[in-house]
């Protein structure tokens, strides 16, 4: 499967997908949505927590902290932050993570503290949306062939998720006719 004509505009992506396949576009846009693997805040283990929001609260706004996929090499090191108030933690206070903004995640007051672990996992989609590329993706018929479009995270370019998604689509293609001529050669 082939595309062309990428487009960017502003987190909005489009492409031409050369094909006339009903089935094999929409095994594309579930693929995007959710077998493609990233990174993610995964685990995070609180030390001290002494702002007014609950641990799993804040773990939440920690797993979906966009990570850019460009600039980080994974590792199973664990990752530290230790903040006082009065001020605003943003991503920028986490110096070991790439992440694609800087994003908000708390804001302490005077005398509140925030001390905590974290590791980062590899995911698909299909687990939890922290773990997903895109934020919305659909498909419109044209004459010949389909037109894909969706809403970019700044996770991954827009190129790379269309080039893992119609090679984890072949993979799965393949696998899926070996698998079948396996089966009818034992009938």
């Amino acid at each position: 499967m082939e595309y062309s004509d990428l487009i960017e505009d502003g987190r909005s992506v489009s492409c031409i997908i050369h094909t006339d396949n009903l089935y094999d576009m929409n095994l594309l846009r579930r693929i995007i949505l959710s077998e493609l693997e990233t990174y993610a805040i995964d685990y995070v283990v609180f030390h001290i927590n002494k702002t007014a929001r609950f641990d799993e609260e804040l773990a939440l706004r920690f797993g979906l902290l966009v990570i850019d996929h460009s600039q980080y090499i994974h590792s199973d090191i664990k990752h530290s932050l230790h903040v006082k108030g009065p001020c605003m933690v943003t991503t920028d206070h986490i110096k070991t993570i790439p992440f694609s903004h800087t994003t908000p995640i708390i804001y302490l007051n005077k005398f509140e503290e925030l001390c905590l672990d974290f590791y980062i996992q590899e995911g698909k989609g299909y687990e939890h949306m922290k773990w997903k590329p895109v934020g919305l993706c659909s498909f419109t018929k044209m004459e010949k062939n389909f037109l894909l479009t969706f809403k970019s995270i700044d996770m991954m370019a827009p190129k790379e998720i269309i080039e893992k998604a119609i090679e984890k689509m072949d993979y799965m293609r393949d696998k899926a006719e070996k698998e079948t001529d396996i089966f009818f050669k034992m009938t």
